[in-house]
């Protein structure tokens, strides 16, 4: 019996340790995403920011990239499509869009219904010229987002991230109609929220 307790009291307070060696590493606190986020969002117009956000990043999660949670590693890999969107040679455009795609394609294997990580490269792509070949993970990405969306699968994203994901595919020009209609919809039930 003593030997039971000491073998409860060992797996109880040894326990998150256990978990994050075992490879279960989808804990992020809320703050520090949010913080990731909004760096993130400035990034995208101020070139400064980008290295800002790699530095927070490595400092919170460490220089492995396979001990990231999928949606960090997801904004992590987005950080090279940031400098491929401010850089200004063609070839390190391509250089750099091409590692991001990597990075994101790895995210999205380790969490494919993530609503936040198919957004990510879906705006990525969407800015994207057609003939670089990113087509299929684009409509991967839209089909995807529009099924999460109408599933409600997503309690995690607050529903100021829920509107504004809505709002970015209203506009991006990519919907037929019937997906319009759908999205509309969706927007005023998350507004009611």
């Amino acid at each position: 019996m003593k030997y039971l307790r000491f073998t409860i009291f060992i797996f109880i307070f040894f326990q998150p340790l256990f978990a994050f060696n075992n490879g279960i590493k989808n804990y992020i606190d809320s703050t520090t995403l949010n913080q990731i986020r909004k760096i993130y969002y400035q990034a995208v117009e101020d070139e400064d920011k980008i290295d800002v956000l790699q530095e927070l990043i490595m400092k919170k999660f460490s220089q492995n990239l396979g001990t990231y949670p999928p949606v960090i590693l997801a904004y992590y890999g987005s950080l090279d499509a940031l400098r491929a969107k401010h850089a200004f040679w063609p070839f390190s455009k391509m250089s750099y869009l091409s590692s991001s795609m990597e990075i994101l394609k790895k995210a999205i294997s380790e969490d494919p219904n993530n609503l936040e990580i198919r957004f990510i490269r879906f705006s990525i792509l969407d800015h994207v010229p057609g003939f670089l070949g990113y087509g299929d993970e684009l409509n991967s990405d839209l089909h995807a987002i529009l099924k999460l969306l109408a599933e409600n699968n997503f309690e995690h994203l607050g529903s100021d991230i829920q509107k504004g994901i809505i709002e970015y595919m209203l506009r991006c020009g990519r919907l037929n109609e019937e997906q319009v209609s759908l999205l509309k919809n969706k927007c005023v039930l998350v507004s009611s929220k």
